[in-house]
Formats: structure tokens, C-alpha cells, sequence
């Protein structure tokens, strides 16, 4: 994917705006201040992007990283919905390589308050086409 030339690098995430309108998000590392810079980066686009429209995010978690803790990421997904109560709908494809955790986080995200406005769709590493085509849809 080429980028429109927004790119941003920090030690835990890099973050780019493909020419395409995906946002996307390279997590380095597993620690919370990358869920804090990715809420960061969601405050922002809720901010700027007009409730018509659907922001289409792609998570890749990168080889050996885990999940950040889940219930940590929650707690921060309500701290920005109360501060922006009616985000832009969204849709989300997360890649990642770890099938037991995939196994166990993907029945429970779609029992989320939050998760028909926002659907997570999970794909593998060699899926990455995919995940764009469905980001796509």
C-alpha cells in the first residue's frame, strides 16, 4: 500500500494513512503507552472525520508481539467514547499471528457494547490482501 504521507513512529506503534483511506497501525510493542498513543491518534480521527463517513483501521500486530492487555484497552476504548459519545462508524481488521489468542479474544469482542458500530474482523499474516479487500467493503 502506498501512503499519502502521513506517517507517524514512536518506540511502540507506527502509524500510516495509506493512499487508499486505510489507517493503519504497526504495533512494536505490547505495552499500554501503545494503546495510549493509538486512543491518541482515534481522538484525533473522531475529531476529523464527518459521522458520514467510515473510518477503516488495520491493526498488524508485528511477529512475537502480544496483545496489549485487553482489559486495559477496553477501559481506555470507553474513556474515548464518553469524551466523543458518536465516533464515525468504523470498521477494523486486526493481523495477528498468535491463533490461541485469536481463538479466545474473537467470541468475546463481539459481545462488546460497542462492537456493531465498530466491527473486528481477524486475519492472519498471509491474509493481508484480504483483510484490505474486507477493510474495502
Amino acid at each position: 500500500m502506498q501512503t499519502s504521507g502521513t506517517r507517524k513512529d514512536t518506540l511502540n506503534l507506527t502509524y500510516i494513512l495509506n493512499s487508499n483511506g486505510i489507517h493503519e497501525f504497526i504495533v512494536k510493542q505490547s505495552h499500554n503507552i501503545a494503546v495510549d498513543e493509538i486512543m491518541s491518534i482515534f481522538a484525533d480521527l473522531y475529531a476529523s472525520t464527518p459521522n458520514n463517513q467510515i473510518i477503516r483501521r488495520l491493526f498488524v500486530m508485528q511477529s512475537g508481539v502480544h496483545l496489549p492487555s485487553v482489559a486495559y484497552t477496553i477501559h481506555q476504548t470507553r474513556q474515548l467514547l464518553v469524551s466523543c459519545p458518536k465516533p464515525p462508524k468504523s470498521r477494523n481488521a486486526l493481523i495477528y499471528d498468535d491463533n490461541m489468542a485469536l481463538s479466545l479474544l474473537a467470541p468475546s469482542i463481539r459481545f462488546l457494547p460497542f462492537a456493531s458500530a465498530m466491527p473486528l474482523a481477524f486475519f492472519r499474516p498471509n491474509e493481508r490482501d484480504r483483510a484490505i479487500a474486507w477493510l474495502l467493503k
